[in-house]
């Protein structure tokens, strides 16, 4: 997470299967057999702002090491509110009148139905199982469904966890009997940008309405869902895209003319990114994608059931996993399948050295571990958003934009110090603020004393999975082999330069 602001640069849970065939007795004709699409959609032909002062740029990568915990405590969390307030339905009688599995049948036809109409392109389809009661929620699923139509979906599915549903009160007393808000994993691939498919929970309320099943709504459960869950652009509102060189933007349609101009200050990022961080089949792939949100609320649901200390995000880096653990499902350790970066208000107010810090988290996914100390982590992805050659140039840049340490230096007072991990992200602003300056002076400074290349070696060496306890002894065992240098004698060397760089 960041919290540095400054001034613009002007060069700048297991995978389910695809849909199943309807069952052949369905009595809705929506869900009547028919062929069904191959799994995967068919391949696509070859063919600036300061940031606003005040707000916050988090930049949590650290995230693959909370994300697995999110995952087991977000579900802990949903089933503790779903008990005070709704019921968890499981496995037996659903109450429905329905012979054992009917319901649960019925509800993955209809999934079926929306899956192979977001890979054949099937507006008509997908509106088939809409209930039409509802004339907002019908314009909505018109608009969601335009959206989808425009992404470049390599998979596309969803699958309902059998026996499992939220029972919302007064959805039976509205809907009748069959009405479920059942629990269902949506799950989609990109294509050039996912690994594998990206997981998301969702909950659907559906019901047999007038003799067929329909959706009746997509939100009475949002509440108790997984963190991440119904959080993915599309599922907010109708999404524009817009594709770069080496970008995915995905945003709101309303902001379609913003849009094309930040996927070109996406693609200059990557280039100037991979100059240090070069892209291959063993590093990363050089490719983003960068989801636009309209405004601050968008930006609050897109990221929710993340813990965000309470600040308010202008831009943030995260991977996407291909499962989660919701309710007792069991599930392997969700591996990542791919990145996200999102941004604030469509990206205006997000420079384009912001944009390089973000995508630094995303080339190095692959080479930090759990462990690697959060001041590397963050140090090293400001320093190849800014790319200073010495401490003297990054102070006379004004690439600092920490008052107090100006104030500390000139005092007599400064120094520097390499921040714990279990405490980079705590503590009041200006705080956190000193940790990121810290961070980014001390890769600064290997860079003007040892070189660049010592200092990609010194990542790549503290990038290694080290327990949190083992951090200062492994980091002053690394300080040493690479550099030569105890930590202390690092940081008072550190902190000697940056004042011989004030006052010569």
């Amino acid at each position: 997470m960041s919290l540095l602001d400054r001034p613009a640069d002007a060069t700048d849970p297991e995978r389910p299967a695809g849909p199943a065939r309807p069952a052949a007795d369905s009595d809705d004709p929506a869900l009547a057999p028919g062929p069904l699409p191959a799994a995967r959609a068919p391949e696509a032909a070859d063919d600036d702002e300061p940031a606003a002062r005040g707000r916050v740029e988090l930049r949590p990568w650290r995230w693959r090491l909370r994300t697995r915990v999110l995952a087991v405590a977000g579900a802990l969390v949903a089933l503790l509110l779903v008990n005070t307030v709704v019921e968890v339905a499981g496995a037996g009688d659903d109450g429905s009148g329905l012979p054992p599995g009917a319901r649960d049948a019925a509800v993955q036809r209809l999934l079926d139905v929306r899956a192979r109409a977001v890979l054949t392109h099937d507006e008509a389809a997908w509106m088939s199982v809409v209930g039409t009661d509802d004339a907002s929620f019908v314009e909505r699923q018109r608009a969601q469904f335009r959206g989808l139509d425009r992404l470049p979906f390599q998979t596309f599915a969803y699958r309902a966890l059998p026996g499992r549903s939220y029972t919302v009160p007064g959805t039976t007393r509205r809907w009748g009997p069959t009405a479920t808000v059942a629990a269902v994993v949506a799950t989609h691939r990109l294509r050039g940008y996912d690994e594998g498919d990206v997981a998301e929970a969702v909950a659907l309320t559906i019901a047999r309405v007038d003799g067929g099943w329909r959706l009746l709504s997509d939100t009475d459960a949002d509440a108790f869902l997984p963190p991440g869950g119904h959080s993915a652009p599309w599922d907010l509102g109708e999404v524009q895209v817009a594709t770069g060189r080496h970008s995915l933007v995905v945003g709101d349609a309303g902001d379609d003319e913003a849009l094309p101009a930040l996927a070109r200050r996406a693609d200059q990022a990557v280039e100037a990114v991979e100059r240090v961080w070069p892209a291959g089949p063993s590093t990363w792939p050089g490719r983003v994608v960068v989801y636009a949100a309209h405004d601050s609320q968008t930006m609050e649901r897109m990221l929710r059931g993340t813990d965000l200390g309470g600040a308010q995000p202008l831009a943030i880096a995260y991977p996407v996993l291909d499962g989660f653990t919701w309710f007792d499902t069991p599930t392997l350790a969700p591996a990542e399948v791919g990145s996200r970066i999102a941004v604030d208000a469509a990206g205006a107010d997000v420079d384009p050295s912001t944009l390089r810090h973000e995508i630094t988290h995303v080339a190095t996914q692959r080479q930090q571990l759990p462990g690697t100390p959060t001041w590397m982590v963050e140090g090293i992805a400001e320093y190849t958003a800014l790319r200073p050659s010495s401490v003297q140039t990054l102070l006379e840049d004004e690439d600092v934009p920490d008052p107090e340490l100006y104030e500390s230096i000139g005092e007599g007072d400064f120094a520097l110090h390499l921040p714990a991990s279990v405490s980079f992200y705590t503590g009041d602003q200006g705080t956190v603020v000193g940790h990121y300056s810290d961070a980014l002076i001390a890769c600064t400074y290997v860079r003007e004393r040892w070189g660049e290349a010592t200092l990609l070696r010194l990542h790549a060496e503290l990038s290694k999975s080290v327990d949190a306890l083992d951090e200062p002894a492994v980091q002053s065992r690394v300080l040493r082999d690479v550099l030569g240098v105890t930590p202390q004698r690092f940081q008072e060397d550190a902190g000697r330069a940056l004042d011989d760089a004030l006052f010569g």
